[in-house]
C-alpha cells in the first residue's frame, strides 16, 4: 500500500492546527512567505490562497511565466513548495500541507499520473507481471498510490532510493496467481521483451515524462 508519502514539510512537528489561528493573519503570513520565493523567480504576481480541511492551496497567477516557475519536470515549483512549507512549519511550530500550483500544472499532472496508474494496473492484470513507474517525486508517488488504493486485487509499494524511487504495482499477496507462470511463458514465446528494472519480474513504463508543463 501507500507509504504515507505526502508533501508535509516540518520534520519533528505534528500537523499545525490551522483553524486555531486568526485566518486573516494566517493568510497574510502564507502570502508573505510564498510571495518572497515566487517574486525572486518571476517577479510580483497575484496569489490566491485557500485554506480548507487542513490543506493550504496557493494559486499563482502567472500565465506568461508559468513555465519558468514550474521549471524542468516541475523541479522549480516543487522546490518553492518545499521551502515555503519548511518556513511555514517553523513559524507555526507544526507541519503544513501546502500545495502551490500555477497554470493548472499540478491538476493536469495529477490527472496524467492517475491515468498512468490505471493503465499499469490493467497491464498487470493482462500480463501477470509486476509493473513499475519511472522514478517519481514523493508527491507524484502518492498520487499513484491513491489512484489504486481501492483496487481489490492490486496493491502498490515504493522501491528505490532518493531520486530513483518509484512505485511498484503488483497483486495483493493473498491473491491466487496460478496463471502468472503461464502468462510469462506466453510472453516469452511471443518474444516480448519489456524493459526491466530491479528484477526480471518488473515491467517498467517508459512513456515520455508525464509532468511537463
Amino acid at each position: 500500500g501507500a507509504d504515507n508519502e505526502d508533501n508535509n514539510s516540518g520534520e519533528g512537528f505534528s500537523l499545525a492546527d490551522l483553524e486555531s489561528y486568526n485566518q486573516d493573519e494566517l493568510r497574510a503570513m502564507i502570502h508573505d512567505v510564498v510571495n518572497r520565493l515566487v517574486s525572486s523567480i518571476i517577479g510580483e504576481v497575484p496569489l490566491t490562497i485557500t485554506i480548507d480541511e487542513g490543506h493550504i492551496r496557493v494559486k499563482v497567477d502567472c500565465e506568461e511565466d508559468a513555465r519558468i516557475l514550474v521549471g524542468r519536470e516541475g523541479q522549480t515549483l516543487a522546490s518553492v513548495q518545499y521551502i515555503a512549507s519548511r518556513i511555514l512549519a517553523g513559524k507555526l511550530q507544526g507541519a503544513v500541507r501546502l500545495h502551490i500550483d500555477t497554470g493548472n500544472y499540478k491538476e493536469n499532472q495529477d490527472a496524467r499520473l492517475t491515468g498512468l496508474a490505471q493503465m499499469l494496473a490493467e497491464k498487470l492484470r493482462k500480463s501477470g507481471r509486476t509493473q513499475s513507474t519511472r522514478p517519481l517525486s514523493a508527491y507524484q508517488r502518492r498520487i499513484v498510490h491513491l489512484a489504486l488504493e481501492d483496487e481489490e486485487d492490486i496493491q502498490t509499494s515504493s522501491k528505490g532510493d532518493g531520486p530513483q524511487r518509484r512505485v511498484l504495482i503488483h497483486f495483493k499477496r493473498n491473491r491466487t496467481q496460478k496463471n502468472t507462470a503461464q502468462m510469462e511463458q506466453e510472453q516469452e514465446n511471443e518474444q516480448l521483451a519489456p524493459e526491466t528494472c530491479e528484477g526480471a519480474d518488473v515491467q517498467v513504463c517508459s512513456d515520455a515524462p508525464l509532468d511537463r508543463p
